[in-house]
């Protein structure tokens, strides 16, 4: 119930370089629509293994990292499938050409959709979207 991630591509960035700091402090929570099972809360020695053993898999290069700090990934993540099954809902999400933006809104989920201009350096609202393309990866945006 804490975090909710399957794979290690659900906690790293999503670049899939390092994991952010936020991933490690027992505050932060995927959107996952998958059920979780309801447990006691995580007491702060198994934060402490959690964050080792992560680091012991994914990050095994010897570099000294701080909690609080973003922690490389040695060999980082692959490109993103097209067409897997997502249990996370992400706030943004891109193709080659299109941006697709969640609306905070209530209700059905939908998404802004913005293209890319003619000379593809900003991107103009064109509409809504119902369903992302299968193409489309979670990104971020400022």
């Amino acid at each position: 119930k804490y975090i909710k991630v399957v794979t290690i591509a659900e906690i790293a960035s999503l670049c899939g370089r390092y994991i952010p700091p936020n991933r490690f402090n027992g505050k932060w929570r995927a959107k996952s629509s998958l059920k979780w099972a309801r447990q006691p809360p995580p007491t702060g020695p198994m934060w402490d293994k959690f964050r080792q053993l992560i680091k012991r898999a994914f990050c095994f290069k010897k570099r000294h990292t701080r909690i609080g700090h973003q922690v490389p990934i040695d060999v980082p993540l692959g490109k993103w499938y097209n067409n897997a099954r997502r249990h996370i809902s992400y706030d943004a999400y891109r193709t080659r050409r299109v941006l697709f933006v969640k609306q905070q809104e209530y209700g059905p989920i939908c998404y802004d959709r913005y293209v890319t201009n003619e000379e593809r350096n900003y991107f103009v609202k064109e509409g809504i979207s119902l369903k992302l393309p299968p193409d489309a990866h979670p990104v971020t945006t400022t």
